[in-house]
């Protein structure tokens, strides 16, 4: 690991400069923190509603006998998924019968830089800062651009992947017992697993693939030594999904699905998908688990920006008072407490509301 320090200083005026300035995007965030409270809070209401209009509507349909008398309705429906074309990658011509998805991950051996920074106050307000420069070498799916490392120098990676991009095949004729799912319907159906590749495969790829690649724990490796990485070495990686079994929800049609909307809701209900065998009480509890793991992901980040928002909003009185380090220090903390209050405040009151 290669590493590098460097030290700079900020004068107390241009530390009050910076603190002023950042003032008006805590106001910023501070305003826009409440209308993301109030979108998020009637949307999770809406969707609760929403499901619990849909589980009183749903009927029970047979995955196997579609017929037409439910045309129209809601319908529940579990039963063996099953694949017509098998997805192929064309690149490296691999298929995977049974297969419901192939995903190609592309990673590539080459330089990462490590930034950290400290910071010390000084007397008279100024503030020194300590910025360590780490380099190593790591595996990573994306070209990471040694152009823009604060050393250069025997830290150059490669601009593009050699061979191929990530990417993620899926197969087009995908049933549950005798209705048909479009891809989108079936994408989160089956979790994906490492394929392990053999020779069988290698040899089966194109020539020009064949001639640069090796077989090294289950992938595909492109290098010297795999043992040994180099710069610029490539690891490709296959996972396949595989579903077994399914359960749907959503309006029939025909021997497929659609969107569902009865005379009573204000939206219509996309379709549901979810691997097993699930019965529609246990559906519509998992898509109300979403919805409310949804609103307090939300939840927290609306009380995020408002907190941030405060903090941002009494910054210049720290750098005020650190003039004396330890006074502001004092200050600095008991304004991310009054933050924390009056965020934290104002955030409940509009959820309460």
């Amino acid at each position: 690991m290669d590493e590098y320090v460097e030290y700079s200083e900020e004068g107390w005026f241009s530390r009050i400069g910076s603190s002023i300035k950042n003032v008006f995007g805590g106001f910023v965030l501070i305003l826009l923190a409440f209308p993301c409270i109030f979108w998020n809070e009637c949307r999770s209401v809406d969707r609760a509603l929403l499901l619990e209009q849909g589980a009183g509507a749903v009927v029970k349909g047979d995955a196997n006998n579609p017929g037409k008398t439910k045309d129209g309705q809601l319908v529940h429906i579990s039963g063996k998924v099953a694949v017509g074309d098998a997805p192929a990658d064309p690149v490296f011509a691999l298929s995977v019968p049974g297969a419901m998805k192939i995903t190609r991950k592309v990673e590539v051996y080459q330089w990462v830089e490590v930034k950290k920074t400290t910071s010390k106050k000084k007397a008279g307000g100024k503030k020194v800062k300590k910025t360590t420069y780490n380099y190593e070498m790591k595996w990573s799916d994306k070209i990471v651009d040694s152009s823009k490392f604060k050393i250069k120098k025997g830290h150059m990676n490669v601009r593009t992947k050699k061979v191929a991009e990530d990417k993620t095949f899926t197969a087009k004729n995908i049933t549950v017992g005798k209705f048909t799912l479009t891809p989108e319907q079936a994408s989160s159906l089956g979790s994906l697993k490492k394929f392990e590749l053999t020779d069988k495969e290698l040899a089966a790829m194109p020539a020009k693939v064949k001639g640069i690649a090796k077989i090294h724990d289950g992938m595909l490796y492109m290098g010297n030594d795999p043992t040994k990485a180099r710069n610029g070495d490539t690891r490709i990686t296959f996972s396949v999904a595989k579903p077994d079994e399914a359960t749907v929800v959503g309006g029939q049609k025909g021997t497929g699905f659609t969107s569902y909307k009865g005379k009573k809701m204000k939206s219509a209900l996309e379709v549901m998908v979810r691997d097993g065998i699930m019965s529609p009480d246990k559906m519509f509890e998992a898509a109300q688990s979403d919805n409310a793991a949804l609103t307090w992901g939300l939840r927290i980040v609306s009380l995020i920006m408002l907190i941030g928002g405060f903090r941002m909003v009494f910054g210049p009185l720290s750098v005020i008072a650190d003039v004396i380090p330890f006074i502001g220090s004092m200050v600095g903390g008991a304004t991310t407490l009054l933050s924390v209050l009056l965020g934290g405040g104002l955030w409940f009151l509009a959820v309460a509301l």
